[in-house]
């Protein structure tokens, strides 16, 4: 991919981030912004380690369906 498409793939990326509910759009901050372990995360956003691993699971999941959506994912 060339530059100018890896840049749109991040902006699709950051407009879909900003779209989700804020639970979930801080777990994904916290966690891969923040390049922590998922442990990590949990015990900065102050839920249990399965709690973040849910909201992590739910936020890629809806992120997956933004992004197809944008025509980004097949």
């Amino acid at each position: 991919m060339h530059v100018e498409g890896r840049e749109s793939v991040r902006g699709h990326l950051q407009d879909c981030v900003g779209r989700l509910p804020q639970s979930f759009r801080e777990a994904i901050e916290v966690t891969y912004r923040g390049e922590r372990s998922v442990a990590q995360a949990a015990q900065a956003a102050e839920v249990g380690v399965e709690a973040m691993k849910k909201r992590l699971q739910r936020a890629r999941a809806m992120l997956a369906d933004c992004l197809r959506g944008k025509g980004v994912l097949g």
